[in-house]
């Protein structure tokens, strides 16, 4: 199957760690991947939450994980909050610029998504090359705002002690 990228020949060029680059949309691939990549997680998260438990409830605490897992897909509201995160963000990112540039890692986009600004270069990148529903581009940008807040109140808090 042709990709959009490979279709179209749509991608933008951004400025990461002082070098040009060349952003790709995200294929049906990119997106399978990030769906198990974020179900992997949700359950990793679990999983270590229920380490106190006694055995019966961390099982039981499992299996309602593992029900929950195939409904984190790429169009639900649990994937399009892990997408403003750094993590999501940062794979997303990490997957569309290795389409041109395979020798960018994950973790050097990790590292440079951690600043704000290049957050939302990224995440504004993606939305340019990845043109998402309206209605999830806006709850996307209001849990950024709410994540930048809470950074924020924080940091003041951190501060001021």
């Amino acid at each position: 199957m042709t990709s959009r990228a490979q279709a179209t020949g749509a991608s933008a060029s951004i400025t990461f760690n002082g070098k040009t680059v060349l952003i790709s949309p995200l294929n049906d691939q990119d997106y399978g991947e990030f769906e198990v990549w974020m179900q992997q997680r949700f359950f990793a998260i679990i999983k270590v939450g229920v380490k106190d438990l006694s055995s019966a409830d961390r099982q039981a605490v499992l299996i309602d994980a593992a029900k929950e897992m195939p409904y984190l897909t790429i169009n639900s509201p649990k994937a399009q909050e892990t997408m403003t995160c750094i993590d999501g963000a940062g794979r997303m990112f990490w997957m569309a610029l290795r389409h041109k540039q395979p020798e960018i890692t994950l973790e050097e986009v990790l590292e440079w998504i951690t600043n704000e600004d290049n957050l939302d270069i990224a995440l504004a990148s993606l939305e340019h090359i990845n043109p998402a529903d309206p209605t999830k581009r806006a709850a996307a940008k209001t849990a950024r705002k709410k994540a930048s807040r809470k950074k924020t109140a924080t940091a003041s808090r951190q501060r001021n002690r």
